[in-house]
């Protein structure tokens, strides 16, 4: 890769980098919140449902670091 490409290629990379950040933070709070929620739910069908989130928020903090890892690369 050209210096030109890299350069043309790191808005990108800092786009990236504060998407990562940007929902990263809120998405790690939501995480704590549902294992909380979890944990105090007695009735089976809500447990589930805050295990549903707690799965997703993963799913999406994985996607996050993935964005974040190719990004770097690119550098």
């Amino acid at each position: 890769m050209t210096s030109q490409q890299k350069s043309e290629q790191e808005p990108l990379a800092d786009l990236a980098a504060r998407i990562a950040h940007d929902v990263g933070t809120p998405m790690t709070a939501i995480l704590g919140y549902a294992e909380l929620i979890e944990k105090s739910i007695g009735d089976d069908k809500n447990r589930k449902r805050a295990r549903n989130i707690i799965d997703q928020a993963h799913r999406v903090n994985q996607l996050l670091q993935e964005l974040l890892r190719t990004s770097q690369a690119d550098r």
